[in-house]
């Protein structure tokens, strides 16, 4: 099952590449199965991560939130303050101001800007910050 899922992810890649959306969520759902029934779970929150994006072009916020707060999940077992996590985080926040969530998401660019910060992603500070300006509360610290 394994050596399914990186065809399946750069089918998915290709078809979104191509403007066929609904053609690579489906795709990607389909690698996210795989990885999870494999227990490749960077492959799983990858394909989430990429699942929430597409899923909030399509308005489906609530989807993408939980595609996001997933990703977010593993990738903090997998690979705390990578790239990767800084990503699923951004997601989650975009998916949480669609839904007028925004201390959710003040919480969530927060967390991203910092590593998008220590890796020296200016791209993603300047969103992040941009983001912060709509809501500039800031937001109360999370539970644990």
């Amino acid at each position: 099952m394994y050596d399914t899922i990186a065809p399946l992810i750069d089918q998915a890649r290709t078809n979104l590449q191509c403007g066929n959306a609904a053609e690579a969520l489906a795709l990607y759902r389909q690698a996210a199965d795989c990885a999870r029934q494999s227990g490749d779970a960077y492959r799983m929150a990858h394909c989430l991560r990429h699942i929430g994006i597409i899923t909030l072009d399509d308005k489906d916020n609530e989807s993408a939130l939980s595609a996001g707060q997933e990703a977010v999940a593993i990738y903090r077992e997998c690979a705390d303050d990578s790239l990767e996590l800084a990503n699923a985080l951004r997601v989650t926040a975009l998916a949480h101001s669609a839904l007028g969530a925004t201390d959710q998401a003040a919480r969530c660019w927060v967390e991203a800007r910092a590593i998008y910060l220590k890796l020296d992603i200016a791209s993603g500070v300047a969103e992040a910050d941009r983001w912060r300006a709509i809501t500039p509360q800031e937001p109360p610290p999370a539970q644990p």
